[in-house]
């Protein structure tokens, strides 16, 4: 599970930052989970295989609708949305150390702090 900070798609190079988890703790192959930026809807998503299985909610007044306070209070967001990129990216705020995103092979999207969210909970519906 590779750590981000950015997702998203550069529409000069079609490449595409997202974040995959790994087939399991011990093959570091991609798995079925991938964390994604909905630039149109400014929200976070995470697939299972392709299809949705959880969204963050909005993106207002800096923060998520459906991830929690103390898990965002860390952060700060920039979005970018231009004829050459639409992403999404973070930094940690204030003196926090510099945190990172990681998610696992069911599903949970983590920092280094703990649980961000738990598309593990949502069990094939989206929530």
């Amino acid at each position: 599970m590779a750590p981000t900070k950015k997702l998203g798609v550069n529409h000069k190079t079609g490449n595409h930052w997202l974040l995959v988890s790994w087939f399991t703790e011990r093959l570091a192959t991609p798995g079925a989970f991938s964390l994604e930026w909905e630039p149109v809807e400014q929200e976070l998503i995470i697939k299972r295989r392709g299809k949705v299985c959880w969204r963050s909610g909005k993106l207002r007044n800096n923060r998520f609708e459906y991830i929690s306070e103390d898990a965002q209070s860390r952060l700060k967001y920039t979005i970018v949305s231009s004829g050459d990129e639409n992403s999404f990216s973070f930094t940690a705020s204030n003196e926090e150390p510099d945190l990172l995103w990681s998610l696992s092979e069911i599903g949970q999207l983590y920092d280094d702090k703990g649980n961000v969210a738990r598309a593990d909970l949502c069990y094939g519906y989206n929530c």
